[in-house]
């Protein structure tokens, strides 16, 4: 009979846990790093509408359907960059943002997405913060001045 407390109180304590645990599954999975590329993202927008750029964001991100515990790709296509849009004069703008020291992490989708638009004499770039994009910008900008040619071969140069 002593050990009747015991294990009732075990038994509540088992079931406590299996529906903590289902709870949790049901909320989908969490991150588990914080978000260094968004900050990149919210600085490098600042400043491309500083210089009068009009540029916005493009996700091309996956949700979590907890009722078949899997996640759905949206609509935008793989490969995507982050923010598109346009100069002041119209050249197309792509930018691909990467959380600093992660420039490497460029997929192969991106670069080919990059490479595209850089051909197409479009400003494409892969930036970690906004002085490595004001230092693109400036390269960029220079050489276009002379050459449209020399501009696109400086943006292929700096693709990581």
């Amino acid at each position: 009979m002593s050990d009747e407390p015991d294990y009732k109180e075990r038994v509540r304590k088992a079931i406590f846990e299996y529906t903590e645990k289902i709870k949790k599954k049901q909320k989908g999975p969490t991150r588990r790093n914080a978000h260094p590329e968004k900050d990149v993202e919210r600085a490098c927008l600042a400043l491309m509408r500083s210089w009068g750029w009009s540029v916005e964001i493009y996700e091309a991100k996956a949700t979590f359907d907890p009722r078949r515990g899997v996640w759905r790709q949206q609509a935008m296509k793989s490969g995507t960059v982050d923010c598109m849009g346009v100069t002041q004069s119209g050249i197309a703008v792509a930018v691909e943002f990467k959380a600093p020291g992660r420039l490497s992490t460029l997929r192969d989708n991106q670069r080919d997405f990059l490479i595209k638009r850089i051909n197409q004499y479009a400003f494409a770039a892969v930036v970690c913060g906004p002085e490595i994009l004001t230092e693109y910008r400036k390269g960029w900008e220079l050489l276009r001045s002379a050459s449209l040619d020399e501009s696109r071969d400086y943006l292929l140069s700096v693709l990581p």
